[in-house]
């Protein structure tokens, strides 16, 4: 039998207080995301990452790690951020995809008259198209909702990984760009 091999307690008790300090809705920016223009496609990105409430907590943990243990910190950041990526194609595939799929297929099956039996359906109604519309709608805006809520988990992944990457360069940690890299320093 393989001999089980403990995971570090404390790399566990860093890594939970790192999630903690990145609240689930710190990482929403509706206000900014208004404009339909993210600020991160201005300058000053770099500041504006260094400049999270996070940022600074997280820089006096690590300051008092060993580049050791900033090394498994920065793995579980990459992996943290590899599982968000991931979940967040499964919830574009489920959630964009398979409607398609299923609108598509239902109107095959129909012989491509779906669209015209919803309308023949409501289109007397005195607020027919409102029959069509209103769940059109509703759908969409669930679905923007849902994308919105996964690019924003995606973010804070990722702002965790960069600020773990800047503040270990800090220190003379190099992990380098690839993820390949990243159980080796150069």
């Amino acid at each position: 039998m393989p001999e089980i091999i403990p995971h570090d307690p404390s790399t566990a008790d860093d890594w939970a207080h790192i999630q903690s300090l990145f609240p689930r809705s710190g990482g929403r920016r509706i206000l900014k995301w208004a404009s339909g223009v993210s600020p991160r496609l201005g300058r000053l990105r770099l500041a504006r990452l260094l400049a999270l409430p996070a940022a600074g907590p997280l820089a006096a943990l690590l300051d008092q790690r060993t580049s050791g243990r900033v090394k498994a910190l920065r793995t579980s950041a990459a992996i943290n951020m590899e599982q968000a990526a991931a979940a967040m194609r499964m919830t574009i595939i489920v959630n964009v995809s398979t409607p398609i799929i299923i609108v598509t297929i239902l109107s095959q099956i129909s012989s491509g008259q779906l669209w015209n039996n919803l309308w023949s359906t409501y289109s007397d109604e005195p607020y027919g198209w409102l029959a069509i519309a209103a769940p059109t709608i509703v759908a969409l805006s669930c679905l923007i909702i849902i994308l919105a809520i996964g690019a924003t988990r995606l973010g804070q992944a990722r702002d965790i990984r960069h600020l773990i990457d800047l503040f270990a360069a800090d220190r003379g940690i190099y992990f380098g760009l690839d993820d390949t890299d990243s159980l080796h320093s150069q």
